[in-house]
């Protein structure tokens, strides 16, 4: 009968309109969490114990530019050792 198809037809839109719902809240939904990724990971590499780390990749890139040969190759000398509390001067006077 001709309704039933309509049925059918109505049924088929339905369940691909939810299904493309579906599909767009787990796209933004992975898109949500590659950016608090994202923010976590910048934030972190940028203020660390509340300093402001730009200085000193400014001079790092420097350094980096200057170890360079004339074919842009790094020559190995740019790698950093990580900052400890070792890395402070020793105060002691005895």
């Amino acid at each position: 009968m001709l309704i039933d198809t309509y049925y059918e037809i109505g049924a088929l839109v339905l369940y691909i309109f939810a299904w493309a719902i579906v599909a767009v809240i787990a796209i933004l939904s992975c898109l949500g969490f590659a950016a608090g990724v994202f923010t976590f990971m910048l934030h972190q590499s940028i203020f660390i114990d509340g300093e402001d780390r730009e200085a000193r990749w400014e001079g790092q890139r420097a350094s980096e530019a200057s170890t360079s040969d004339s074919s842009g190759a790094s020559t190995g000398s740019d790698m950093t050792t990580y900052e400890t509390f070792f890395d402070e001067p020793n105060h002691d006077t005895d």
